[in-house]
C-alpha cells in the first residue's frame, strides 16, 4: 500500500476517534443559554465542530479507500533510503507550536496567542521560498480572523474568551 494512502487512512481514523471523544465530552458542558429556549446554548458550537470533524474524517476515509482501489492495480515504485529516513520536522514544529499555544492561551489571552500561533504555524507550513512573498498577507489574515472570531464569540454568542494581557 502506498505510504500516502496509509497516512491518510491513519489520519482519518485518528480524527474520527478524536471527534467521537470530543462529542462525548461536549455533552458534559454545563448548559448556558443566553438566548432563552430558542437559540444556541453553550453546547451548540462544540457539537457543530465535533460533528463537522467526524463528517470530514469519514469523507477522508471514504475518499482514501476509493483512491486506493483505483490505484491498487498500478505498481508503486519502491521508496529510496532517503525517502524512508526523512525526519518530519514540520510535524514536530507544529506540535511544539500547538503546545506553546495551549500553554500561553490563558495568560496571554485569546487574541495575542491566536495571532501569534497562526502567524508562526503559517510560516512553518509555507515553503521557505514563498515566505517572504506571503508574510504580510499571513499577518493581516491572522489579525482579521482572530479579531473576527473574538468579536463573534463575545458580542453575538456571549461566550467570553480569555482577554489576557490586553485586558
Amino acid at each position: 500500500m502506498n505510504p500516502k494512502i496509509k497516512k491518510d487512512l491513519a489520519v482519518s481514523i485518528f480524527f474520527a476517534v478524536l471527534a467521537i471523544s470530543y462529542l462525548y465530552h461536549a455533552q458534559s458542558i454545563s448548559v448556558f443559554s443566553p438566548f432563552g429556549q430558542q437559540g444556541p446554548d453553550s453546547k451548540t458550537i462544540p457539537n457543530i465542530i465535533g460533528g463537522l470533524m467526524l463528517f470530514l474524517s469519514v469523507v477522508l476515509f471514504i475518499t482514501t479507500l476509493s483512491n486506493w482501489r483505483k490505484t491498487k492495480s498500478l505498481e508503486t515504485p519502491a521508496l529510496t533510503a532517503e525517502q524512508t529516513k526523512k525526519f518530519p520536522i514540520k510535524l514536530v514544529l507544529s506540535l511544539a507550536l500547538l503546545s506553546l499555544y495551549i500553554a500561553c492561551y490563558q495568560d496571554a489571552g485569546f487574541i495575542v496567542s491566536s495571532i501569534t500561533y497562526l502567524i508562526l504555524q503559517s510560516i512553518v507550513l509555507l515553503p521557505a521560498e514563498k515566505r517572504k512573498k506571503w508574510i504580510l498577507f499571513i499577518i493581516v489574515l491572522s489579525i482579521v480572523f482572530t479579531v473576527s472570531i473574538y468579536y463573534v464569540f463575545s458580542k453575538y454568542l456571549t461566550l467570553f474568551l480569555p482577554v489576557g494581557i490586553l485586558g
